[in-house]
């Protein structure tokens, strides 16, 4: 029987929690530090930290085309911009 395959730390999936994925992150290179961590245990833990990094990449990528910068226009109204669009110079 084959088992599914775990998805939990998959960015697409709209319930992906950023801090769990870095919790587990840290879970797993503490056993891979560990010495008693056989090589075929430690090839699936170093692919499945792989996968989380993977994830958390793409939801931070995701995650900073959402970021905006909330500014003041001359007219005093509140105004938001993608952070793309902030140009360096205006600070």
């Amino acid at each position: 029987m084959t088992e599914a395959p775990d998805r939990s730390g998959d960015a697409a999936a709209g319930d992906f929690d950023f801090e769990a994925a870095l919790d587990e992150l840290e879970d797993i290179v503490r056993s891979l530090d560990g010495d008693d961590v056989g090589l075929d245990e430690a090839i699936a833990l170093f692919r499945k930290g792989l996968a989380r990094v993977e994830s958390a990449n793409a939801w931070l990528d995701a995650a900073s085309g959402r970021v905006e910068e909330v500014i003041e226009a001359s007219t005093g109204a509140l105004e938001s911009r993608a952070l793309d669009d902030v140009d360096p110079a205006d600070d």
